[in-house]
């Protein structure tokens, strides 16, 4: 009987991660350096898969700044714009949103991402 062992890293499942971003999501991050802020967060959840021996590792596929998009803004660009909405409109492709699936493609992302400076849930997806 044979056996063929392989290491946590060999078997992980690469996940590929497209980060958009607002501009008031950009503006809480001291000197504005959001692509700072997204691979901490890359790391720290690798390194709690890793600690729950969890075979995915997410890589950033990219970072963008979402500029038709305001925190404040409601669906389609009025005002109050929850995140309830704003995470129908991401998943499906809906203004403000349109060019999410184009750049999903162009970036070779699994995944997208939304950051925003928003006060209105704890967690939506």
């Amino acid at each position: 009987m044979s056996f063929v062992v392989f290491s946590a890293s060999a078997l992980a499942e690469n996940v590929s991660v497209l980060v958009l971003y607002t501009q008031a999501a950009k503006n809480t991050v001291a000197g504005g350096a959001i692509e700072d802020r997204v691979n901490a967060y890359i790391d720290a959840s690798n390194d709690s898969y890793a600690t729950s021996n969890i075979d995915i590792n997410l890589t950033l596929a990219a970072t963008q700044l979402v500029s038709n998009v305001d925190d404040s803004l409601s669906s389609g660009g009025g005002q109050n714009y929850n995140s309830y909405d704003a995470l129908d409109d991401l998943t499906y492709g809906r203004s403000p949103f349109n060019n999410v699936p184009s750049l999903r493609n162009t970036f070779g992302a699994d995944f997208v991402v939304l950051l925003r400076d928003i006060q209105d849930v704890g967690g939506v997806g």
